[in-house]
């Protein structure tokens, strides 16, 4: 298998980072409801 390019690994840590991001935005949540607004609030900019 080949090394990946740059593009991929850019692409894989963006992800990544992303992921971790939506993980620690749930644990500061304290309700289901909070996590969406939290979100909706993140769609728009807003955070």
């Amino acid at each position: 298998m080949s090394e990946p390019t740059a593009r991929e690994l850019l692409v894989k840590l963006t992800q990544e980072a992303e992921r971790l991001r939506l993980l620690d935005l749930a644990d500061r949540c304290q309700s289901l409801d909070e996590l969406k607004t939290c979100l909706r609030a993140m769609l728009n900019g807003v955070a």
